[in-house]
């Protein structure tokens, strides 16, 4: 940094060295010639000190605008210390431009909060129909046909899940307003995100396949954004497998020291491999969201946005027609 400002002087002043030392010389060349050697020392001494100490002034000014110019860039509030005139210039014109910028952002934000709070109303008020809905196909599953009833308990089930969804995509804005963490178990999470989509194994004709032995897995995250997590997995796992055949999902967990790996792996379609680098972006659905018209675009993304903001690692691997794996990375409770 401190190279890089002396090197910016050196080259702002260096027409001004030329032209100073230019004048000097054929002054001094002057009194060369006229051989007169006392008189041609003095003024090169003296022409040298003006130079050295104007150049020394001119350096400070320089070196104190240009460094708080630098550490402006780090920092919110700074002050330039503007010396001349055109320094002084330059921070004005910043400085507005910086206000202009702060007001924009605050209409921006003013009005970003009222879209969330309506959307949030909104989504909150389609939830009471979805829960009415699934009163009522529990009080009429004996009358009516099981067939129409598990059609219709999957189709609520799939407005309930999307509007959860949105709900969780406005609240990750705020989202150390309402993270907690804590040491979590891996497995009995696992085993909750299972039990809560058992009707979609069904349905889709997915059974889940426990790989690990160990009783608990100790871990420090957030129980509930965690499990989001990990239920947005599972899930794609479910929608995207053969539907023509029996399949598995399988959840395995592995203890390193300090790390702790949760796998969980399809036996569905697959992601080709020039999709692969992209499935995180938001709204990219990709080859498999032409052939499967549920995909959104949306829950990788926030898997992805939610581990970074838990600290945690998420990647995935895949081959197509071979299935999926997900491997999520979390900290041992071991070394906390």
């Amino acid at each position: 940094m401190y190279k890089k400002i002396l090197k910016n002087f050196l080259k702002e002043n260096f027409l001004y060295s030329i032209s100073f030392f230019l004048s000097a010389g054929i002054i001094l060349f002057y009194f060369y010639v006229s051989k007169d050697l006392t008189d041609f020392f003095y003024p090169l001494i003296l022409v040298f000190s003006i130079y050295i100490i104007f150049m020394v002034i001119q350096w400070f000014k320089y070196y104190r605008f240009n460094i708080n110019l630098t550490r402006g860039i780090e920092k919110e509030y700074y002050d330039l210390e503007a010396a001349t005139p055109e320094q002084k210039m330059v921070q004005e014109v910043m400085f507005k431009t910086h206000k202009e910028y702060e007001k924009e952002i605050s209409k921006i934000e003013y009005k970003n909060s009222d879209i969330k709070y309506f959307v949030s109303q909104g989504v909150h008020n389609m939830k009471t129909p979805v829960s009415v809905i699934n009163l009522i196909i529990q009080r009429e599953k004996d009358n009516i046909d099981k067939e129409i009833i598990k059609n219709i308990e999957e189709e609520n089930y799939k407005i309930k899940n999307g509007l959860e969804q949105v709900l969780n995509v406005i609240r990750l804005d705020e989202f150390s307003r309402d993270y907690e963490p804590e040491v979590v178990d891996l497995v009995s999470l696992i085993k909750s995100v299972i039990n809560s989509r058992k009707n979609q194994f069904i349905y889709g004709n997915v059974f889940p396949k426990l790989q690990f032995n160990m009783e608990e897995a100790l871990v420090l995250t957030d129980k509930k954004w965690s499990g989001f997590i990990i239920d947005q997995v599972v899930s794609n796992s479910i929608k995207y497998s053969k539907r023509d055949t029996k399949s598995y999902v399988y959840f395995n967990i592995i203890q390193e020291n300090e790390k702790t790996h949760m796998i969980i792996k399809d036996e569905g379609v697959g992601i080709p491999e020039y999709d692969l680098s992209r499935v995180f972006e938001p709204f990219f659905t990709g080859e498999n969201g032409r052939q499967f018209e549920n995909s959104t675009g949306i829950g990788l993304y926030m898997c992805k946005k939610i581990a970074d903001n838990l600290g945690h690692e998420i990647s995935i691997k895949s081959e197509l027609n071979k299935g999926t794996s997900v491997k999520i990375t979390y900290i041992s409770k071991v070394n906390l």
